[in-house]
């Protein structure tokens, strides 16, 4: 027996659970098509009945004919009693066809009527209200920040989720009621002609004996699904009132509706931990007139992964439905039309996505980068500098959500000055740089921060750790890089002789402005 639809998932809506529905759907009404072949055959079958009984009768009138016209004797006896034998089995077998169409094509008929079509409606119904709520939330969607009509698409989305909700509650119990009646009533009419046939065959009755237990054990079976079916549409109604109520604030687009910003499994999805999933609109790949479309992410481990509501993928993106989040940097977009906008910047493409609110745009961000962290430091031991970078992810993170507070800031600053190879210049050695390149990572002193500024900000953008505003963007790649990982990446291929070729303190200053372009 398959279990029932899950009720609280109705308001995430996930592809995974649209795909039971699916399953669900197929199978009810799948029902319906068994139905009409079996009233088909049925029907068939007591036509042939019907005709084959009154031949019978007139054989065995014509037997009891002959039987009469024969001379006392056992011959005579036996063929009375076989022709009235003969008459007694078809007059049952008539009983057998007018019970065959009471207890079997007519339920089975009216089941197909008031139970699965009725189903056909509401799921009609379900539609419209999905089409409504995306439409309503992609019209709201396409407002520009300081279009006057927000407040009234807002109001329009948020009835259009609540009646969509409502819908889907609906649509999702009717099919587990049907499911679940389907397990007992059906059967009941299946067992109601077994137990007909089964007094019809009397001849066969020893083969048949075997079943008695069998339909017996059905027969309780039955009384207790039906038991529980009556339990379930009262437990049914209790959770369907209980979400309703607990859901009011979630149909409103201003308020973030989190699917899972915390560590949780899903049986469904291969048992993968996920961080956080939910819908997001993506920009396209349009030069002129790029289309926005809702698509489900979810980050799973280094990949964050999108798919359509159904969950499907489309053909433009076969190659790029998993987003690898190891090469990957993330950061909110401020120059948009739309709001609530940030980007995943891959090597390959940047993707543009689109949050509901403020908050969810913030959390998404905050996952995503945190995701990333752990997948770059998945394989290796954490060192006290990466524990202390940790630590400065958080710190960014609360320096996001607080505005940017200077006191967080200045803690980071100082926790980047503790990273290993920062207590003196990443060129010449100096002691106690006060200065950084944002975008290799490293600390300079003030001579050489000379140098990489005459070098042009596409080269390398220098900035001073106490005298400049600092982005928590740019305290991120500080706190993942440093001095000593960065010389170990630029000089990596410094062998021999080379290694005596570098600067220091004493150099005059042009001599090492080749070592970094």
């Amino acid at each position: 027996m398959t279990s029932p639809l899950n009720l609280h998932l109705c308001q995430e809506d996930p592809p995974y659970f649209r795909k039971e529905l699916a399953d669900c759907e197929a199978s009810v009404f799948g029902l319906e098509i068994t139905i009409k072949n079996f009233v088909k055959l049925a029907r068939a079958s007591a036509e042939l009945a019907q005709e084959y009984t009154a031949k019978q009768l007139q054989f065995a009138e014509e037997l009891g004919v002959f039987a009469r016209q024969q001379p006392d004797s056992i011959i005579k006896s036996v063929l009375i009693k076989y022709a009235s034998s003969l008459q007694e089995v078809e007059r049952s077998r008539r009983i057998l066809n007018s019970h065959m169409h009471d207890m079997f094509i007519e339920p089975l008929e009216s089941f197909a009527k008031n139970e699965i079509l009725p189903l056909k409606d509401v799921k009609k119904g379900f539609d419209k209200a999905s089409n409504e709520a995306d439409f309503a939330l992609s019209k709201y969607m396409n407002k520009r920040p300081r279009d006057s009509t927000i407040a009234d698409a807002s109001s329009e989305v948020s009835d259009t989720r609540k009646e969509f909700h409502y819908r889907y509650l609906d649509y999702v119990i009717k099919i587990n009621q049907l499911e679940a009646k389907k397990k007992f009533e059906f059967m009941e009419y299946i067992l109601a002609l077994m137990f007909t046939e089964s007094s019809f065959y009397h001849q066969s009755y020893e083969t048949l004996k075997d079943l008695e237990p069998h339909m017996k054990d059905v027969t309780r079976l039955l009384h207790e699904a039906r038991t529980e079916y009556n339990n379930d549409i009262n437990e049914s109604q209790q959770l369907k009132r209980s979400i309703l109520e607990s859901a009011q604030e979630a149909y409103n687009p201003l308020h973030s509706f989190k699917a899972g910003t915390k560590y949780r499994t899903h049986q469904d999805v291969d048992a993968t931990i996920v961080k956080k999933s939910g819908y997001l609109f993506m920009k396209g790949n349009q030069r002129v007139i790029p289309s926005w479309t809702r698509k489900y992410f979810t980050i799973s481990k280094e990949l964050l992964n999108y798919c359509s509501k159904a969950g499907k993928v489309s053909k433009e993106d076969d190659e790029s439905a998993s987003i690898n989040l190891r090469v990957c940097h993330v950061k909110p977009v401020s120059n948009s039309d739309r709001r609530f906008c940030f980007e995943v910047i891959s090597p390959m493409r940047t993707y543009v996505l689109q949050a509901e609110n403020q908050a969810d745009m913030e959390d998404w961000i905050h996952c995503l980068q945190i995701a990333a962290e752990e997948a770059l430091y998945a394989n290796q031991p954490k060192s006290d500098s990466q524990i202390s970078q940790d630590i400065q992810t958080n710190d960014i993170y609360s320096n996001k959500v607080n505005n940017g507070s200077s006191q967080n800031i200045q803690q980071s600053i100082l926790r980047i000055k503790q990273l290993p190879g920062n207590e003196c210049c990443v060129d010449c050695k100096s002691k106690d740089p006060q200065w950084a390149s944002t975008n290799f990572g490293t600390l300079l002193c003030i001579e050489c921060s000379g140098i990489h500024r005459s070098l042009g900000v596409h080269v390398s953008k220098v900035r001073s750790l106490m005298l400049d505003k600092w982005e928590p963007e740019s305290i991120e790649v500080m706190s993942k890089l440093g001095n000593l990982k960065a010389n170990q990446i630029f000089e990596a291929k410094l062998v021999g002789d080379d290694e005596k070729k570098l600067m220091n303190s004493s150099w005059e200053r042009f001599v090492g402005v080749s070592i970094w372009c």
